[in-house]
């Protein structure tokens, strides 16, 4: 599968798990409260006190209800195996130990057939919870075997593991040592374990082979192993390319009670930009319950990120609904542009392949015209390869880079579409690339190299001639 099919993938496992309270998230960011109490999923805080009272508040896009169907049981069910591994305590004196972790193969899933391979996705539990609890509850196995037999998401193969072992300490200081090595855990046995097992992307389970799959390999993780899956980012980027956090922020700089937002989100950011994964692809599904007792440091963390502006909205597949997304969007940073400390004054709009069709749609017809309140358009669009021809007279200043070697977008049409903008009197810039396919991103050692400088300096331009 390709790496649009496990994005569409890590969202109908989110999706699938809100049925049992696991995650939920809302395309509006709520404001974000202080939780004084860490409230575990037993409903208790650290204190040994009933979790606070949490106000309800609507749900807001993005989800739908899990059809009850899709809990009951498939005729096209899937297995779960226990696999035993080779470990060391790394949260401890490193001395040699077994661990364990549950494997879900799909429907027709045959050992022997080296022609086709699968997705992975890795989900991890919460504190106190256990190994293979994903699939402790029938209903949660429904939902996977239904996910893929009804075409919602491609066959998978889904692993329930741990970071703890029979010796560990389930404390809460603890369970954060282990979370916190547990990425050695995944690097050095369980990922080389399951995936020299299994049929997976991974053509060996060396280092090299695991690197060179990472677009077909996800993590995931509620709670505690919420903080687990953000560590995985800041540590196995070079293995995974899709992260699913759910209900928790952030530990590498500090942790409970000390949620230093801008530290972290510092620090992934100076990862993003030192080891090019704009260029090499990233994808955050960040998830968390309207009613979440602890639903502030998930908040708190994506304010973060999105006040940096330089993280991309994750939007629902369709042209009308990607657009509405991004529309929510527009409009969210301009209702809260002065708590979030932005200003939206000559922002811009940058976008590649369908990205920059929605960038283009919202510049030409603005927020408004896709169920928002009317907002100030951009001070210019950015859209890159992508093959839209339409020209509607109210475009903004728009900049444009594709090669000539993309068989998705045709140069020529894109060549003609900026011509015709600016025919209207409107700044309009194209560059072409020889030879340069489809999704070249930043371009780093190819003649595209710089292209983003360029398009900052059309940016600033407009400022200029404003």
């Amino acid at each position: 599968m390709g790496s649009g099919a496990i994005g569409k993938l890590v969202e109908a496992i989110t999706i699938g798990l809100m049925a049992f309270g696991l995650a939920s998230c809302s395309a509006q960011v709520q404001s974000s409260e202080s939780i004084a109490d860490f409230a575990a999923s037993s409903g208790e805080s650290a204190s040994g006190m009933p979790a606070p009272e949490i106000e309800t508040l609507p749900q807001t896009g993005w989800t739908e209800a899990v059809p009850s169907e899709y809990l009951q049981a498939s005729e096209r069910q899937g297995s779960v195996e226990r696999l035993d591994y080779d470990s060391l305590d790394y949260a401890g004196d490193g001395h040699a130990i077994t661990k364990t972790a549950y494997v879900y193969t799909p429907y027709g899933y045959d050992p022997d057939d080296e022609g086709t391979r699968y997705d992975i996705v890795y989900l991890m539990h919460g504190w106190g919870g256990h190994v293979g609890e994903y699939f402790d509850y029938p209903g949660t196995k429904n939902v996977f075997d239904n996910l893929i037999a009804n075409g919602d998401m491609p066959p998978a193969v889904i692993v329930s593991a741990t970071f703890y072992h029979d010796g560990s300490d389930a404390g809460f200081g603890g369970s954060v040592a282990e979370l916190r090595a547990f990425h050695e855990d995944f690097e050095n046995n369980l990922m080389p374990a399951v995936e020299g097992r299994y049929r997976t992307y991974a053509a060996d389970a060396t280092p090299e082979g695991l690197a060179a799959s990472r677009d077909h390999r996800a993590f995931g993780g509620f709670s505690l192993d919420s903080v687990t899956t953000w560590l995985e980012l800041c540590h196995d980027y070079d293995y995974i390319r899709y992260f699913l956090p759910m209900s928790g922020s952030c530990w590498y700089y500090g942790g409970y009670g000390d949620f230093q937002f801008e530290r972290n989100v510092d620090f992934i950011e100076q990862l993003v930009n030192d080891n090019d994964l704009d260029g090499r692809g990233y994808f955050v599904y960040h998830a968390v319950g309207t009613n979440d007792a602890v639903k502030s440091q998930s908040i708190g963390m994506a304010d973060e990120m999105l006040a940096r502006g330089v993280f991309a909205l994750i939007y629902r597949p369709g042209s009308q609904t990607a657009c509405e997304d991004l529309a929510r969007a527009i409009a969210y940073l301009h209702e809260h542009a002065d708590e979030l400390g932005v200003s939206m004054d000559g922002y811009s709009l940058w976008g590649g392949s369908a990205g920059a069709r929605m960038a283009a749609w919202l510049g030409a017809y603005g927020a408004g015209s896709f169920g928002e309140a009317a907002c100030p358009r951009p001070a210019a669009c950015i859209v890159n390869y992508t093959g839209l021809s339409e020209v509607t007279g109210d475009e903004p200043p728009t900049y444009s880079a594709v090669g000539t070697g993309d068989w998705i977008a045709d140069w020529r049409t894109m060549q003609t579409r900026i011509e015709r903008i600016r025919a209207n009197g409107t700044d309009a810039e194209i560059e072409v690339f020889d030879g340069l396919p489809h999704g070249f991103g930043l371009g780093t050692g190819t003649t595209a190299e710089g292209w983003l400088d360029r398009a900052l300096e059309f940016w600033e331009r407009q400022f200029r001639e404003d």
